[in-house]
């Protein structure tokens, strides 16, 4: 599994090791060839300065005394013929610079090295070659074994490259072993929970990384139980919601079908009920369709500037009736220039939902208070109370659930879909802000809530 990458590690390391051991032989070539260069321009700058050529360039022999035993020093014309050597008697020499490459390249291009056999001497020598116009100067060093071991690379550099490619090898290998065996546990992991839909215990992962990740999966699995158990749960409540509404509705007109001697009062009396239930079957399909727009689509949900004094005041005229019937007063503590931007329907909702619960469970003749109380940078203050019956304190942690009802029967026969509070939970939420409820010591329920002004 790990071999390809280990090859390819191996050939880029090798591809370093042999690139970096080359530019330290150059390094090295080029500094023997820098002494070489320092010698031929001080016997460059002795003729001239001895004015030695081309009649006295036996005196050189003075310099090449002072220059170290392994340097043979040689003056060549600029037509190839050799008229000075430190070794050999250039009387006796009928080399042509045609046969030697660093004379010639030194004619042409200024100057030149090579390592190469000598003609004369049968020896390997490493030559430098400089042009000095009338006449060419030419170094030349045996290429013994003292050369040779100055040009050879560095065998401790070498063998650390090699070292240290073995250390990281063999790190690389742990570390990859052990990555290796993770992801497989974290495969048999996903996958006993793909066939059974449950976490195995005995799974456990040294890395942190890879147990973060495990927790990141657990959580997200289950949240999406939950929220898969939510929807089946909502799914049985909106149903059985509607269940009674409908079967209220069905009965009711079947008899009116079935029974065509039924006296008049009783026919009014069914159309009124069948009536009542049909608004009750509009309002669940309203709520249940504000409350998934809520949590499901809020991405969609447009916003705008909203004045909630005259959101509430728009809102109390809606429900003028259904206040006179109920004979319950209105306390409006909320100033004109309180703007919210958000979404008009459900800042709307919140307000129309908490009035609805109060004058259903709150009882006739009672006082419903609406107040801005406190503002800062970001947020605004409400409290909503009224001064009715409130609602057992064990009851409390539990009204914002979606379809709960502390007295099953009692709200049923008050109307409502069971979801109002959970919109005004949910709408509070959209808008960054945060809702609870409590009883208050004069008597009735109080609901204390936060929303964001932008």
């Amino acid at each position: 599994m790990y071999i390809f990458p280990l090859l390819l590690m191996t050939v880029f390391v090798t591809i370093v090791i042999v690139f970096t051991l080359g530019r330290q032989r150059r390094f090295k070539y080029e500094s023997m060839i820098t002494s070489q260069m320092y010698y031929a321009d001080m016997a460059g700058k002795y003729i001239q300065q001895q004015h030695l050529f081309p009649d006295s360039l036996e005196l050189l022999s003075n310099l090449a005394n002072i220059f170290p035993s392994y340097i043979n020093l040689g003056i060549w014309t600029k037509n190839g013929e050799l008229i000075f050597d430190s070794e050999i008697d250039t009387k006796k020499s009928k080399i042509c610079y045609k046969d030697l490459p660093e004379i010639y390249e030194a004619i042409v291009k200024g100057s030149s090295s090579c390592i190469r056999n000598s003609n004369m001497m049968n020896e390997k020598y490493a030559y430098y070659a400089q042009n000095h116009g009338d006449y060419i100067i030419r170094t030349a060093i045996p290429y013994d074994s003292r050369i040779k071991h100055m040009l050879r690379p560095d065998i401790f550099y070498t063998g650390m490259m090699v070292l240290i490619f073995f250390l990281f090898t063999f790190i690389f290998s742990v570390y990859h072993f052990r990555f290796r065996v993770a992801i497989e546990k974290l495969k048999r992991f996903l996958d006993s929970y793909m066939q059974n839909k449950k976490f195995p215990q005995n799974i456990t992962f040294i890395d942190s990384e890879l147990n973060e990740i495990k927790g990141m999966f657990v959580n997200i699995c289950n949240k999406l139980e939950n929220n898969e158990k939510q929807m089946a749960n909502n799914t049985n409540n909106i149903a059985h919601e509607l269940r009674t509404p409908v079967t209220s509705i069905r009965g009711l007109l079947e008899t009116l079908v079935e029974y065509k001697d039924i006296s008049t009062d009783k026919k009014n009396e069914f159309m009124e009920r069948a009536y009542n239930q049909a608004i009750r079957l509009s309002e669940i399909i309203q709520d249940v369709i504000l409350l998934s727009k809520t949590t499901d689509a809020s991405h969609c949900i447009t916003l705008e500037r909203v004045n909630i004094y005259d959101l509430i005041i728009e809102m109390l005229e809606d429900a003028e009736e259904i206040i006179k019937r109920r004979n319950a007063t209105i306390d409006l503590k909320v100033k004109e220039d309180t703007v919210i931007k958000g979404s008009r329907t459900l800042l709307y909702s919140i307000f129309r939902n908490l009035l609805s619960n109060a004058l259903k469970y709150a009882g006739e003749n009672t006082t419903i208070s609406i107040a801005r109380y406190k503002e800062d940078e970001k947020f605004y203050y409400f409290t909503f109370y009224d001064n009715g019956e409130g609602v057992e304190n064990k009851y409390i942690g539990y009204i914002f659930d979606r379809f709960y009802r502390i007295h099953e029967g009692r709200s049923r026969g008050k109307g409502g879909s069971g979801l109002g509070l959970t919109i005004v939970r949910d709408a509070i939420n959209f808008h960054h802000g945060e809702i609870k409820a409590n009883n208050r010591p004069e008597g009735g329920l109080a609901f204390l809530f936060t929303i964001r002004k932008e």
